[in-house]
């Protein structure tokens, strides 16, 4: 197949002239028994769409959308008026002790992608408003007493005042650590910003050894990525 350069070097497959189409399309880390890393980072944009952050998916897309027309055809503002995802990939660098007793807002210290540019660096923040965002926050945790619980709620802040929490979930202790999937759907407005806080109910400190969202969301709001990731 005919290559194509797209950004520091790296080379992606295209089948845009074979009858394979867009599927065709594949990148070195889907390819490479190397290890070989995609082209990352953010991009120009082009008709409505802003600056954005590389995906093979996108790529995919544009692709496609380049193929269903005729040569002469360039992607025009209106034609171009689609809110498309974007996406935030966060975790943690390195597990952490959770003391029982008291909610902690967890520190995301670990950022793949951030499309958005809403979490600072090692901040709890992962979305700030106008937003409206769907996704999951993936946990585990380690020395979680059998039976003992740990609660994981997000929370709305306006600048550094907490101004509202949102139902909990629980983690429940079991042989071999503790896991838990929980939902992380909600529109905020303006101004307004979420994050998650965590209540260790058991007695004795635990480690927090994953705490990552992912999900997808519409544009000017949030969403996380990539959960094949791990922390």
């Amino acid at each position: 197949m005919p290559s194509t350069k797209c950004g520091s070097g790296s080379t992606l497959r295209s089948a845009a002239t074979t009858s394979g189409g867009a599927g065709c399309c594949a990148g070195h880390l889907e390819t490479s028994v190397e290890g070989k890393v995609d082209p990352r980072g953010r991009v120009e944009g082009y008709g409505s769409r802003g600056p954005f952050s590389f995906t093979m998916a996108q790529f995919r897309a544009d692709v496609a959308d380049r193929l269903a027309h005729p040569a002469s055809w360039s992607p025009s503002a209106q034609e171009d008026d689609t809110d498309m995802p974007q996406y935030a990939n966060l975790g943690l660098v390195h597990p952490y002790t959770l003391a029982p007793g008291a909610w902690h807002d967890v520190q995301f210290t670990q950022e793949w992608t951030d499309e958005t540019g809403d979490h600072a660096p090692n901040s709890e923040v992962f979305v700030e408003g106008p937003a409206r965002f769907t996704g999951s926050l993936s946990l585990r945790f380690e020395d979680l007493p059998v039976g003992d619980v740990v609660q994981v709620r997000m929370s709305e802040w306006e600048g550094d005042e907490l101004q509202q929490v949102h139902p909990i979930h629980e983690v429940i202790g079991t042989p071999g650590g503790a896991y838990g999937i929980v939902p992380l759907t909600k529109r905020i407005g303006s101004g307004r910003s979420i994050r998650v806080r965590l209540l260790n109910q058991s007695p004795p400190e635990i480690e927090v050894a994953r705490c990552r969202p992912y999900g997808a969301g519409v544009e000017g709001e949030l969403s996380c990525g990539s959960p094949e990731r791990t922390c």
